[in-house]
């Protein structure tokens, strides 16, 4: 599966990491499974890698996902999210996503790498 991910429980932060070529039925699958993650505190933060995916999804596609995103808010509540948006595909997925997702973290925001997107995280 394109999409990874895992729950650091002591620091509640979700890795997530998609790679390849990314389906919208496994980005769905992706927030289903989360629903069942017991110990998935409420207000996690999310560190979101898109370094690695080659597909620019369609507009719908990020709509969609979103949807369940947003049918899934009350069963997980995340905190701020950090899209990790090194390469020109990944700012772009990044921000059809940001476009979308905002009103379901804390905050959301693109960085060029994973220190930076740490760093904002661990403030």
């Amino acid at each position: 599966m394109p999409v990874h991910y895992r729950y650091d429980e002591a620091e509640r932060r979700l890795y997530t990491r998609c790679e390849g070529e990314v389906k919208l039925t496994e980005v769905i699958s992706h927030f289903r499974e989360l629903t069942g993650i017991t110990r998935l505190h409420p207000d996690s933060d999310v560190l979101l890698d898109l370094t690695f995916q080659t597909n620019l999804p369609r507009h719908e596609n990020i709509d969609s996902a979103a949807n369940v995103l947003e049918e899934i808010h009350h069963l997980v509540q995340l905190g701020r999210c950090a899209v990790v948006a090194p390469t020109q595909l990944a700012t772009e997925i990044g921000r059809r996503f940001q476009a979308v997702t905002w009103p379901l973290y804390s905050g959301l925001r693109l960085f060029d790498n994973s220190a930076d997107a740490t760093a904002w995280l661990n403030n």
